[in-house]
Formats: structure tokens, sequence, C-alpha cells
């Protein structure tokens, strides 16, 4: 051996496994940074006792706007977590390498007008709730200037969007005192001839809560009168099974498309 080496595994395969068990333990933060991110992986050779031995250190570079919104606490599990399962899935049967490190980072992306946004941040200009209240469940995905928590999610928008029905995706809902949920953000509510419908886009990869919980935070919106539908996020994995969702969730409260023009 010598003081170069080629991590062993092809890197868009060892992260793929590790996304998926961490999508089976329900690790919403590592999935998301893994999903959103772009990781490399590096080798720093040590030579020891006449022997090179290869740690191997991965780095996964977020966008500003997700990983801005994560905590120092926060980036240190998921930290944590991503070194964990990256030893896992490498294994020890490569008795010279080994995973040394796993960390994160803001990814650095070109914005010519950075300053005129930020001044109209200051301004006041584009700041929202929407998306951000809930910490145990971050919404990662950003379209339109809206968060999102998945891809269906945003298939099911833009449909909505296409048929001019009136929406608000990953509204935040807040129930001061002491009856739990103190926090609610149904996936979207859609507004049509005078109902409410909170629409539910239901994937194990994204929602990862216990169904007792799925159901208080469904009862809390149906006791004050919005009326509640599940979809199959397998149903929106495009822009076109998204279209025919949403017709047959109007379908099922027995509502047409606004006219328009």
């Amino acid at each position: 051996m010598s003081d170069s080496a080629e991590f062993p595994f092809k890197l868009d395969d060892f992260i793929a496994t590790m996304t998926r068990l961490l999508i089976e333990r329900g690790d919403r933060y590592a999935v998301g940074v893994l999903a959103y991110g772009t990781t490399k992986v590096r080798c720093e050779p040590e030579y020891d006792f006449g022997k090179w031995h290869y740690p191997w250190y991965l780095t996964t570079r977020v966008k500003p706007a997700v990983y801005g919104r994560l905590s120092p606490e926060q980036l240190k599990e998921t930290e944590a977590v991503l070194l964990r399962t990256a030893e896992e899935v490498f294994g020890d049967e490569h008795s010279d390498s080994r995973i040394a490190g796993f960390s994160l980072s803001a990814a650095v992306e070109e914005h010519r007008d950075w300053q005129q946004a930020a001044r109209g941040i200051l301004r006041g200009q584009g700041i929202s709730n929407q998306g951000r209240v809930r910490s145990d469940n971050p919404a990662m995905l950003e379209h339109d200037g809206l968060f999102f928590r998945s891809r269906p999610e945003v298939n099911f928008y833009e449909a909505c969007k296409e048929a001019s029905l009136v929406c608000a995706p990953l509204p935040v809902f807040l129930r001061p005192g002491g009856t739990a949920p103190f926090r609610i953000e149904p996936d979207m509510l859609i507004l049509r001839n005078k109902m409410v419908i909170q629409v539910e886009i239901d994937g194990r990869s994204f929602h990862q809560e216990r169904a007792v919980e799925a159901q208080a935070r469904t009862l809390a919106m149906h006791r004050e009168g919005v009326e509640v539908f599940h979809i199959d996020a397998a149903d929106c994995a495009t822009i076109e099974k998204a279209r025919v969702a949403l017709r047959s969730m109007l379908q099922h409260f027995r509502l047409d498309l606004p006219r328009v023009g």
C-alpha cells in the first residue's frame, strides 16, 4: 500500500445506503441533510509502525436555507448520527481503513444580489413562520419561496396552484395552554366554497410520528370544523399523479374547480 488510496465503495451508493438506514430509524435531520446536501469524501493517510492506515472523512455541504435552521445542538447530534451510520455501512472488513469523521458545512452558493436580498429581509420582506416552527420535523425543501417536507407535497402544491385554488402549504397553528398538541402544522390547507380542508400527504420517510400523535393533530383541527383528507405520498409522486389526487379529493367533498377568467 502507499500514501494514496481509493474509497472502497462508490460514494453515491454508500450515501444511499446510509440514507435508507436512517429512514428506517426515523432520523429526519440526518435524512434531510443527506437528501438535500452534497457529500464528498477525502482520505488523510497515516504511516505508523511500518504500515499505512487510511482514515476517511466525509463532509456534506447543505444549502444555507437548511443549514441555518439547525441549532448548534442539532448539528452536533446529526453529525454524530451520521458518523455512527457511516461506520456501520463501512463495516470492518477493511483492516487498514476506517471512517474517521463526518462533518456538516453550509454550501457556498452564488448569489449576486445577496446584499439587496438581505436588506429586504431586514425590512421585513419575505419573513414567514411557514415551515419553521416544528423543530422535531423541519421542512427542508424550498420551492416558490416556501418550505415543504417532501417532493410529493411540492407536486400537490403545484397542482393546487395550477387549479387556482386558495391554499396554504405547511401553515403554523399554535394552541397555547396545557392540552397537546401545542403546535400543529398541516401539510396543506385548502379553502373552497366556505370549506376548509386539511390535506395530509402521508409518507413514511418524512412523517415519523406515531399513529396516536397524528390522530391528535388532525382531531384538534377537526374539532374546529376543518375537514381532514389523507393522500398517500405515492399518489403525488409526480405532478400528473398529484393532479389526479387533487381531483379525487375535490370529488370526495363534491367540490368543483374554480373558474378562471
